[in-house]
C-alpha cells in the first residue's frame, strides 16, 4: 500500500516566526494528502470547508453542541480554521493508542500567520503540510517515517467534487472495534479496506447522520417481518445489540465477531435441518449484568411451522445449542452436556453449567420465540423483559431516545445498537464534550449495486 516512505534519518530545519519554531522535514516538499498521512492510520476525519456554505454549516454544527473555540485547533474542533480564508480541508488523523487525535493541514499564508500568533501551538512541517497535536507530534512523525498510507486507499480522496461537509474513513480493523459486527459479511464491510462515513447536513434533532456505501453484490436477507416484539425482549440495559433477519445466514458470522461457533456441530444432518428453518428475524446482545459479569443473549423468532410447536426440552433444541458455546467460554467443549430443569417466576427454564451460574448456557421456549442467555442471570433478565417487568431497548434511555430519532433508518432493516467509545474519533466530531461514550445505531440494507450503510450517533 506503500506509495512513498519518508527517510527514517530525516534532516531537520528550523524556521523561526518571531519566537516560534517550527520543525521542518528536509526530506521531500509538497507531499500529497496520501503520502502526508501514516499507513498505520487508523482514521482520517475531513472537514470540507472549501465554500463559505460549508463554512457556515460546519460552525453551526459545533455549535449546536455547544462547541467553544478549543484550547488548540488539534483538540478536533475545527472551528478557528474557518476564519481563515485560503485553509479548504481540516484533516484529523487517529494512530494506534493515542486518545487524542493529529490536526493535519496544508501550509498556506494563513495558516503560518495563525501559527505565528499562537504561541501555544507546537507543530512541525511535513512536505507542505503542518501536523499538530495538543500534546506531541512525535509519533506522528515517527511513524510517517516508516512509510504512507499510499493513493490506494478509501481513507481519504482528493475527488473535490464529492458534496459533503465531514468525510470520515475507518480502517477496517478500526470500524470492526467501534461497531461489532459490521465487519461480518451481512453488511459488506470485508470487501473494502475502510468504511467511509459522510455527513451532508447539519442536523437539529440531536444527532449526526452519516452514509456508506459498499459495491458488490449484497448478499442474502429473510423475509422482512415487523420487529417490534423481538425488539421489545431485548434488555434495556445491553451495551450492544444487533438485530438481522436471517438467522441461519448470520450465524457463521455471528460467531466471528467473538470466536468460532463450534460448526461440528451445526454440521450434524439433523441440526443442520433444523437451524435451516431460522430464516427469522434475531437478535444478540451484550450486558454487564447486576452481578458484574459479561453476559451475551440470543433471541431467535421462531418460524411459522415451529410456532407454539417447539417445548422446552425438545431433543433438537439441546443438540443444537452447545454451538454457541464458543461464543461463551471461548472454546469447543468436547464433551456431552446435559440440561437440567429449572423455574424462574413460573417460567419454565433448562440450564447448563459451565462455569459455575456466571457462565452457562440457558434456554427457554414462549409462543413465538428462543431466548438463550450465557449466565443465570442473564436469563433471568430476559425472563423478566419478557414479561415487562424491567424496561427494553424501545424504554430505556439512551436506547429510546436514539431508536425513536433513527426510526426511519432501522424501519425493514438489519442494524447494530451501541456506543463509540474511541475518544480520538470522538472529539473529532461534532458531539457534545461531556459524552466518553456516544450512543450509535448503524443499519444495513440492499440496493442494486450493493449495500446502503446508515449512521446515527446521537450528539448530545
Amino acid at each position: 500500500l506503500l506509495f512513498c516512505a519518508l527517510a527514517a534519518g530525516a534532516v531537520y530545519g528550523y524556521m523561526k516566526f518571531g519566537a516560534k519554531q517550527i520543525v521542518q522535514d528536509g526530506t521531500k516538499q509538497n507531499l500529497t494528502l496520501s503520502e502526508a498521512i501514516p499507513k498505520e492510520a487508523l482514521a482520517v476525519i475531513d472537514y470540507n470547508i472549501e465554500t463559505e456554505d460549508k463554512r457556515t454549516k460546519v460552525k453551526q454544527m459545533w455549535e449546536q453542541v455547544g462547541g467553544t473555540a478549543p484550547s488548540s485547533i488539534a483538540s478536533g474542533n475545527p472551528t478557528p480554521l474557518i476564519a481563515l480564508a485560503d485553509t479548504t480541508h481540516a484533516y484529523y488523523v487517529v494512530l494506534p493508542d493515542n486518545p487524542k487525535p493529529f490536526l493535519l493541514v496544508q501550509n498556506t499564508k494563513n495558516i503560518t500567520e495563525y501559527v505565528s500568533q499562537h504561541s501555544e501551538e507546537q507543530p512541525i512541517e511535513v512536505g507542505g503540510w503542518y501536523v499538530f497535536h495538543p500534546d506531541n507530534t512525535s509519533q506522528y512523525n515517527t511513524m510517517l517515517g516508516d512509510g504512507s498510507i499510499g493513493e490506494d486507499t478509501s481513507l481519504v480522496t482528493t475527488n473535490t467534487t464529492q458534496d459533503y461537509l465531514v468525510r470520515f474513513g475507518l480502517r477496517r480493523e478500526f470500524a470492526s472495534a467501534q461497531f461489532p459486527s459490521v465487519v461480518a459479511e451481512a453488511v459488506g464491510l470485508s470487501r473494502v479496506d475502510a468504511l467511509v462515513f459522510h455527513i451532508t447536513e447539519s442536523q437539529t434533532d440531536g444527532t449526526l447522520k452519516a452514509s456508506a456505501q459498499v459495491t458488490g453484490n449484497p448478499p442474502g436477507e429473510g423475509v422482512v417481518e415487523d420487529t417490534t416484539e423481538l425488539i421489545s425482549l431485548i434488555p434495556g440495559d445491553i451495551s450492544f445489540a444487533r438485530v438481522g433477519f436471517n438467522f441461519a445466514e448470520d450465524v457463521s458470522a455471528l460467531g466471528d465477531t467473538v470466536s468460532k461457533i463450534d460448526t461440528t456441530v451445526l454440521a450434524q444432518p439433523a441440526i443442520r435441518q433444523f437451524m435451516s428453518l431460522f430464516i427469522t428475524p434475531y437478535t444478540v446482545f451484550e450486558r454487564t449484568g447486576s452481578d458484574g459479569v459479561r453476559d451475551m443473549g440470543i433471541i431467535m423468532q421462531l418460524p411459522s411451522s415451529l410456532r407454539q410447536k417447539v417445548k422446552i426440552g425438545e431433543s433438537i433444541v439441546e443438540q443444537a445449542l452447545p454451538s454457541l458455546i464458543p461464543l461463551i467460554v471461548g472454546k469447543a467443549l468436547r464433551v456431552q452436556v446435559a440440561f437440567t430443569d429449572a423455574v424462574y417466576n413460573t417460567a419454565p427454564l433448562r440450564y447448563v453449567n459451565l462455569n459455575g451460574q456466571s457462565q452457562t448456557l440457558d434456554y427457554s421456549v414462549g409462543d413465538n420465540f428462543l431466548l438463550i442467555a450465557s449466565s443465570r442471570e442473564g436469563m433471568y433478565s430476559l425472563l423478566d423483559t419478557s414479561l415487562g417487568k424491567t424496561p427494553n431497548l424501545s424504554t430505556a434511555e439512551p436506547w429510546k431516545t436514539l431508536s425513536a430519532k433513527a426510526s426511519a433508518i432501522t424501519k425493514d432493516r438489519a442494524f447494530v445498537i451501541g456506543s463509540l467509545s474511541n475518544p480520538a474519533l470522538i472529539s473529532t466530531l461534532p458531539i457534545a464534550s461531556n459524552q466518553e461514550q456516544v450512543p450509535a445505531v448503524i443499519s444495513s440494507g440492499r440496493t442494486s449495486t450493493g449495500i446502503d450503510i446508515q449512521l446515527v450517533l446521537l450528539s448530545k
